[in-house]
């Protein structure tokens, strides 16, 4: 699965890969990686003898016994078996520039490749800008971590959201 995005104006593009967590026949999700592959060198600082940069991450759940699943609080879980993004991060020096919602579209069309009709996400609550894109990707709320939750789980509050495919 590719994925191209272009960053504002710079003449760079980002290619999502997918590499799978699991037999290809049933995996249990995905993690996908965008990097820049710049037409230009000289446009973007790339690490010595690479052609490339990581930019950012994401993965994708497609089962309850992935471990994104099962390393959640057992509380304001999405439901069991749905299509689950986490741990997405881009590189500070390319945000708002597109990569984000890059990968949440290909992490979008994994899940539905696996046949599955949502795709759930949590968000921190004080995220705003996640919450926005996240928002205007066509995420609604489906819940939030109750204040005694977050005490007694030791997490910070979270939105879980979720996206009909």
């Amino acid at each position: 699965m590719f994925r191209n995005c272009s960053t504002n104006g710079r003449d760079i593009e980002a290619t999502l890969q997918r590499e799978s967590s699991a037999s290809p026949a049933a995996p249990e999700g995905f993690f996908l990686v965008a990097r820049l592959h710049p037409t230009d060198p000289g446009v973007a600082s790339l690490p010595p003898g690479q052609d490339s940069r990581l930019v950012g991450t994401a993965s994708l759940a497609l089962s309850a016994d992935a471990q994104p699943i099962r390393r959640l609080p057992p509380v304001n879980l999405p439901p069991r078996g749905a299509a689950y993004i986490s741990n997405m991060a881009v590189d500070p020096k390319f945000r708002r520039q597109g990569v984000a919602r890059a990968l949440l579209a290909a992490c979008e069309d994994a899940a539905r490749g696996a046949g599955r009709r949502e795709v759930w996400l949590h968000v921190r609550e004080a995220d705003a800008p996640a919450r926005a894109l996240y928002g205007s990707a066509g995420y609604v709320e489906a819940g939030k971590d109750s204040w005694l939750d977050t005490l007694k789980h030791s997490i910070r509050p979270r939105v879980l959201m979720r996206r009909t495919l």
